[in-house]
């Protein structure tokens, strides 16, 4: 039996199509798409902005803001003060210079630094912008001659690049940022290519992203990890997203999807081959607060026999306390008594502190008729004061007198240390410790030192008086 020609022909296609089929199943063609290995964005900062609404008009010059806690406008979704910090930059008004947050009082009024600039209507903007550095990193694994990485990161569908918060998107700030990418793969270089960055450049499907591209030379990519840095510390951020509704759960983070792609060379106009989605998390900041009060802490103190105060020893007879400087029977005509007591001030004072002293009396003794009082010291021929000190060093000048000596800092000043001399104390209190420069202090620590010689016609008797100390905070 014969096949007609046109019968054969038939069969010979058949078997033909038969065994293209049954290679294309053992060796398929590499499709051009894959994924990314080990992709992520890790945000500088990962906080929510803050885009509200005024409560109400506002005058120039008022510095307490209060904010409304329904906002009319749906892309203002910062209902409440949560996610504001003290010390940042709040803007009120599109027009206004931004203002330093002092004081956050409840959840709808704050406190500014400084008042507003110029008068703002009711619902007018509120915004403290909270920006980040992108760094996205990711495993490339096909090889592209001379191609392209590019990550796509989500954006409003308006006024993306307005300096605003927007709740749909990363705004991409007035002041570009910039694009670097490193890694890759010894086999490939970003050297001479600049990374780019776009505003809204690309949209899938209705989703506007800003792009960012680093192109590359070389003969491909190795899978080697590359890491894209988007922006920098001091340049250009991109703007975190406010709250996206006022309906969420709070603490909830918003999520965003990015994109990392892989791309051919200029040749085939950097047509996107490998592509890998990733998700970033934007959520509030958690404020901590915590009450510091005001605090004042001074203490006096002993010190021991022998101890040396001032550059003088003290009596090895004499232990001085808190309360007592117990000269005793070390007081005589022809040499003098040195006693000290040490002086400690502690303050969180933002204007420092001052300590004062003086006395109830000249040194008195009440069984005494004739002379019942030790004099104040005159000190040598150039008599010193309550407020200007001098040379003592003869024992022919007596009397009663102090100096100081600064221990551990600035805490008194240098012309009334005792290498600077002696005076006596007065019943006006004058200053004899402060904060130098004026400010919070810990343990700011001083001696005084005491120091008393009699004439030979001082009357027998036991003689006292009382120095007082007044130390003072300015808070």
């Amino acid at each position: 039996m014969y096949l007609s020609k046109g019968l054969v022909k038939f069969f010979l296609v058949i078997f033909s199509l038969t065994q293209f089929w049954g290679l294309s199943l053992l060796f398929p063609k590499k499709l051009d798409s894959a994924n990314l290995t080990n992709v992520s964005d890790s945000l500088s900062n990962n906080r929510l902005s803050f885009r509200g609404e005024l409560e109400g008009a506002h005058a120039a010059a008022t510095a307490v803001i209060t904010l409304d806690a329904s906002p009319e406008d749906a892309r203002n979704t910062s209902s409440g003060s949560a996610s504001l910090m003290g010390n940042e930059s709040l803007q009120v008004g599109a027009g206004n210079t931004a203002s330093t947050v002092k004081t956050i009082e409840s959840s709808t009024r704050v406190v500014l630094a400084a008042g507003i600039t110029d008068a703002v209507s009711d619902a007018a903007l509120v915004v403290a912008t909270s920006s980040a550095v992108h760094t996205v990193t990711f495993t490339p694994v096909s090889t592209i001659a001379s191609g392209a990485f590019r990550v796509l990161i989500p954006s409003s569908t308006e006024a993306n690049n307005d300096g605003y918060p927007d709740k749909d998107g990363f705004d991409f700030s007035t002041t570009a940022p910039t694009v670097s990418c490193l890694g890759g793969g010894s086999n490939i270089s970003f050297t001479g290519v600049s990374g780019t960055a776009s505003t809204s450049a690309v949209q899938v499907s209705t989703t506007w992203y800003h792009s960012f591209e680093c192109r590359y030379n070389g003969t491909g990519a190795s899978p080697a990890a590359v890491t894209m840095y988007i922006g920098t510390p001091s340049g250009g951020k991109l703007i975190n997203p406010s709250p996206a509704s006022t309906t969420r759960f709070p603490g909830q983070a918003d999520s965003y999807t990015f994109r990392a792609r892989h791309a051919y060379g200029i040749a085939q106009s950097y047509a996107n081959v490998d592509e890998t989605l990733g998700t970033i998390g934007v959520v509030e900041a958690v404020r901590v607060t915590a009450t510091v009060s005001p605090t004042l802490t001074f203490q006096i103190s002993g010190r021991a026999a022998s101890s040396v105060n001032c550059g003088q020893s003290q009596p090895s007879t004499v232990t001085t306390t808190y309360n007592t400087v117990p000269f005793g029977t070390s007081v005589t005509t022809t040499a003098f008594a040195d006693a000290g007591q040490q002086l400690v001030v502690s303050t969180n004072a933002a204007g420092g502190y001052s300590v004062t002293a003086s006395e109830s009396a000249q040194l008195t003794a009440w069984n005494v008729t004739a002379t019942p009082t030790i004099p104040d010291a005159t000190c040598q021929a150039t008599p010193c004061t309550t407020t200007t000190p001098q040379t003592w060093t003869s024992t022919s000048y007596k009397g009663f007198g102090y100096t100081l000596e600064d221990v551990n800092g600035d805490a008194v000043e240098d012309t009334k240390e005792y290498a600077n001399g002696y005076r006596p104390f007065g019943l006006t209190a004058v200053q004899v410790m402060r904060a130098n420069p004026a400010g919070p202090v810990d343990s700011d620590i001083a001696y005084v030192c005491y120091r008393v010689v009699v004439s030979g016609t001082q009357q027998s008797g036991d003689y006292e008086n009382y120095v007082i100390y007044i130390a003072t905070a300015t808070f």
